[in-house]
Order: structure tokens, then C-alpha cells, then sequence
């Protein structure tokens, strides 16, 4: 292949609004769903069209992982002057150094963009609707699609080469990426649905993600299977994004209504008042609107009092937040996993692809199967007397103003509450012992039988994330706080800035100079990372941290992370395999 030659070629609340509408299918009614008027009468809000929207895109998203990686390293050998044709191309480790800068340039620049701004487009969507948001969430995908063919083609006649893959995900970034579409699903689903309802539809949210992200690489690997090329993938996909989104902007019906929007947009106004005059003024102004650290001030060390210990200092949740930063940094090594497994066992995008869709459909059987089973076995034999209680509502604005005080009701509580705690936190601890055993073990796998058969045990650990929300919201429950959403909110923040702007950095940094002597550095560097984890959630005591005098607000589910699970699960769209 000539230098020349192109690649390819190769959850609101009642506002009081006027307007309600039945959700369509069983989903119960709210009174802040949009009424659709007109011809599109038949057309209505309901937690169905995110289902099927969700599912159509995991396909998409999931199936170009591998063969954009095969892109961006075929691009790469013709520029070092590697045949981008053979084997060697793959396994060049001067190019697999440059593949790991460029990736680390790009994840770090989209992950960045996107941190900053879903808080913002989040927002956005309380006050100016789900659709209208999720139009230009859709329309960048698009965009960083067309951007992608189009480089791809014509590398060779830009400046600056193959660094022109980097406009893709910054314009993906820009909107948001995957944070506001999970985001503005999750919101568009708690508008339509009821209280007795909702968690049925998290849950077959969850589970519609995780048939994408499987069927997706599986689809993908059979399409070059049949056709020998690259290029009829991104097709593909790309045709898929286009109906997605021409559904998103004039298909699916806005689930808010517009007095309800018009009510929201008051009171921000009021709320923000007449801006001052001044440069500086402005500045501040747009520097709250993309905050992404006042967040994690609940998770600051907080004095506590209870009889056992009288005053103290709790660090619980402090420990807990680092915690769970070292434990989702190893969401961000997705690529370099890649790398390693073209590098050490010749794997093109079609084995890859193969590879990637076995590890999902391993986390969802074991997420949405036997975790839950093996959960509910160890709750009846730890606590056989629990009972649930009321659910929380979930029925609040996305972004609500973080100066609240917390409120709760100090009662006698029965010990169970303080076994609830104690199993979560021992699941959190087996989840992070089962992943270090088995990312020490993937770099010494001498066939890639054995390899694959690793990265589906590590599988074992995808429940890390659930279960430490259910622990922290008991943590924050204990010490007198109310609003979880604030924690949940904390604890994306965390989970963003260590697995989509520290964590490329590293991981890239790390494999660019390693990949030469010991390529399988990044499978260490995961262990570390969760063995630091591991040590934090050895420093949580649960006793004596209002366990035996506190009673969490009232609603408070003691088996809630089972629910907030349906929600982390995800994870995986971004950090798979």
C-alpha cells in the first residue's frame, strides 16, 4: 500500500405545570410530561424511545472501537514507513508508541471537554428540554464520524497528518459524549415513568446497553469477516448514528412540558439576578456554570458526635472518594489493552472485535444475573430479618443548588443496618481483590485462549461501582446527610476526572514507554492503582460512626445500591473490555 493510498480504501419534579400526558406502555403517568398536540398526538413521551434510542447506539458506539484502532495504527506505519499491510505493522513497537501518544492526546482532550460540560448541558436540558440537548449530543457524534471517514481518506494531503483524528473526539467532548447522553436518558426515562415504575426501566436500560455493546463488536467482526475491508464498518455505523439521530430531532417526542421548562428558566433567572457589569464579572459567571469541583465538597472530612466516640473527625467519605478514584482508573486503559493485545498476539480489529464483545456479554451475564443471585444468597444469610423500605424519589431536577443543609432524623437503629453496611463494603473489597488477581495474571497468559479467558474473569469486578455507591450513600446517610443525589454527584465527578482525564494521560504515558521493553507495564500499573483501593477501603470503620444512633432520612432503601446499580453499569460503554 502506497503512502498515498487512502486507509478506508483498505429525574424532575412536579413543577405544577398544566400539561400531563399518560406515558405510552406501562409506564405509569407524571404530571410534568409534555402533551403532544396536533398530527403527532399519537406520538408520546415514554421511557420506550430511550430503551430502543440506547440500545441502536451502544451497537454503533461499541462496534468501531477496534477497527478505528486499526485505522489510527495503519495511518501511523505509513507515516514511519511500515507496510501498512503486513503484520509488522501491528506489532512495530515504535508504532505502537506513537499510536499510545495519539490516543493519550485525544482521550485526554474529549474526556476533559466532556468533564467540564455535562454539568452544563445537564442543566441545560431542565430548562430547555431532554431532545434539544440530546439533538446536539447526537449531531457531534455525527460529526466526529464524518470527521473520522474524511481523515482517514485524506491524512496525506493534510498538515499535520494523522493528528487531525484528534477534531473527532473534541467535537464529541464538546457536547458532551457519553456523560450527557447517560445523563439525559436516565432524566428522560424519571420524566415519563412513575415512582413504581422507574427502576424497571433503569434496569431494562442496563440491560438494552449491555445487548448493544455485545451485539456491536460481534456485527462489526462479521461484517469484515465477509467483506475483507474496513471501511464497510464505518458505513455501517455511521448510518446507524444518522437514523439515530433524524429519530432524536423529529421523531421522539420532548418529555417536559413547556410551561414546566418555562417555570425552570424563571427561577434560574431570579436566581442569578441582574449580572454586573465587567469583564470580570462575566467570568465568574461562566466559571460556576462549568464547576466540576464544588461537587466534591461532601466528600470533605466532616465533625461528627455519637455516644460511642463523642466528637470526632469522620474521613470515612474522604477515604471512600479516593477509593473509588483508584479503583475506576483502570476504566481509562480500554486502548492500551487493545495495544497489547495486537502487539502480543496479532490480533487484527476482526479478532478484537470478537474479544471485545465476549468480555461484555461476560459483565452482563455477570452484572445482570449472577452478581444479583450471588447478592441476594449472601442478604438472606447475612440478614435474614432486613426488609425493604419505601424507595427514595427520584422524581428531582438533575442539577440542584449544593447549598442545602443536610437534614436527618436521629432514632434508634437495629444493628442489620450496621451487617447492610458491613457486606457492602466486604463486596467492594472482594470485587477489588478478584480484579487485581486477574490483571496480574493477564500479562503472563502464554496463548490467546488464555488471555481472553482473563479479561473475561475480570468480569468478577465490574460490581466495584455499585456496591461503592450503595456504601458511600450509607456513609453519607450516617452522618446526617439527606440529598444523595449531591454524593452521586461527587461520585461521577471523581470517576470522570480519574478515568477520562488522569487516567489516558497515564495509561498513554505509561505504555509509550514500556511498550519497547515490558508492554504488559499497563496490567501492573491496573493492579497498583487497585491495590491503593484496596488499602483506602481497609481505613472505613463502620462502627462507632453513628451506625448504632443514626437513622438514615426516611426512604432510604437498605438495599439501594441494587437500584443505583442499573446506573454504574453502564460504565462499561467507556471502559470496556
Amino acid at each position: 500500500m502506497s503512502a498515498a493510498q487512502p486507509l478506508l480504501a483498505a429525574g424532575p419534579a412536579d413543577d405544577g405545570g398544566d400539561h400531563s400526558a399518560e406515558s405510552a406502555g406501562s409506564y405509569g403517568s407524571v404530571n410534568n410530561v409534555a402533551e403532544t398536540a396536533g398530527p403527532r398526538r399519537w406520538l408520546k413521551p415514554s421511557p420506550i424511545w430511550i430503551l430502543a434510542l440506547s440500545a441502536t447506539a451502544a451497537i454503533s458506539t461499541s462496534g468501531v472501537v477496534a477497527p478505528r484502532f486499526e485505522i489510527y495504527t495503519r495511518t501511523i506505519c505509513q507515516v514511519y514507513g511500515v507496510d501498512a499491510t503486513s503484520r509488522e505493522c501491528l506489532t512495530d513497537r515504535t508504532v505502537q508508541a506513537a499510536v499510545a501518544r495519539l490516543i493519550a492526546v485525544f482521550s485526554t482532550i474529549s474526556g476533559l471537554l466532556a468533564t467540564l460540560t455535562t454539568a452544563w448541558w445537564g442543566s441545560l436540558s431542565d430548562r430547555h428540554g431532554r431532545m434539544w440537548v440530546l439533538g446536539f449530543n447526537v449531531a457531534g457524534l455525527l460529526v466526529s464520524d464524518i470527521s473520522f471517514l474524511i481523515v482517514a481518506d485524506f491524512w496525506d494531503k493534510l498538515p499535520g497528518t494523522y493528528w487531525w483524528y484528534v477534531v473527532g473526539p473534541a467535537v464529541e467532548g464538546l457536547v458532551g459524549g457519553i456523560s450527557v447522553a447517560s445523563v439525559i436518558m436516565h432524566a428522560y426515562i424519571s420524566d415519563c415513568s412513575d415512582s413504581g415504575t422507574r427502576s424497571r426501566a433503569f434496569s431494562q436500560l442496563m440491560g438494552l446497553l449491555f445487548f448493544g455493546m455485545s451485539v456491536g463488536p460481534l456485527l462489526s467482526g462479521f461484517i469484515m469477516r465477509v467483506t475483507h475491508r474496513l471501511f464497510p464498518v464505518f458505513y455501517a455505523t455511521t448510518t446507524i448514528d444518522t437514523i439515530v439521530a433524524l429519530f432524536v430531532w423529529f421523531i421522539i417526542p420532548e418529555s417536559l412540558s413547556p410551561s414546566v421548562m418555562h417555570k425552570r428558566r424563571v427561577v434560574q433567572a431570579q436566581q442569578l439576578g441582574t449580572p454586573a457589569p465587567g469583564v470580570i464579572s462575566k467570568l465568574k459567571r461562566w466559571g460556576a456554570m462549568f464547576d466540576v469541583l464544588s461537587p466534591l465538597a461532601v466528600l470533605l472530612p466532616k465533625k461528627v458526635e455519637t455516644p460511642s466516640k463523642g466528637k470526632h473527625v469522620d474521613w470515612n467519605l474522604t477515604i471512600l472518594g479516593a477509593a473509588y478514584g483508584f479503583g475506576t482508573l483502570v476504566l481509562a486503559s480500554v486502548y492500551q489493552q487493545l495495544q497489547y493485545a495486537s502487539l502480543t498476539f496479532g490480533w487484527t480489529s476482526e479478532n478484537i472485535n470478537y474479544w471485545i464483545g465476549g468480555v461484555n456479554i461476560s459483565k452482563a451475564t455477570y452484572l445482570t444475573i449472577v452478581f444479583p443471585g450471588f447478592v441476594k444468597l449472601l442478604t438472606y444469610v447475612w440478614q435474614p430479618a432486613a426488609k425493604s423500605s419505601t424507595p427514595a424519589a427520584e422524581s428531582e431536577p438533575l442539577f440542584l443548588p449544593s447549598d442545602e443543609p443536610e437534614q436527618s432524623t436521629t432514632v434508634p437503629v437495629p444493628k442489620k443496618r450496621l451487617r447492610a453496611a458491613s457486606l457492602d463494603l466486604i463486596l467492594a473489597r472482594a470485587a477489588l481483590v478478584t480484579d487485581i488477581l486477574f490483571y496480574a495474571l493477564t500479562p503472563s497468559a502464554a496463548t490467546a485462549v488464555l488471555f481472553a479467558a482473563y479479561s473475561m474473569c475480570i468480569s468478577l469486578g465490574a460490581s466495584f461501582g455499585p456496591v461503592m455507591q450503595s456504601l458511600g450513600l450509607e456513609l453519607y446517610a450516617r452522618r446526617g446527610g439527606s440529598d444523595t443525589g449531591r454524593l452521586l454527584g461527587a461520585l461521577t465527578v471523581v470517576s470522570a476526572l480519574s478515568s477520562h482525564i488522569v487516567g489516558p494521560t497515564l495509561f498513554g504515558l505509561t505504555y509509550m514507554r514500556t511498550v519497547a521493553t515490558v508492554p504488559g507495564a499497563i496490567y501492573f500499573l491496573c493492579c497498583a492503582s487497585l491495590f491503593v483501593s484496596l488499602l483506602l477501603l481497609m481505613l472505613i470503620r463502620l462502627r462507632g460512626t453513628g451506625a448504632e444512633e443514626r437513622q438514615e432520612p426516611a426512604g432510604r432503601d437498605a438495599t439501594a445500591w441494587e437500584g443505583h446499580e442499573r446506573e454504574t453499569a453502564a460504565v462499561p460503554v467507556e471502559g470496556s473490555p
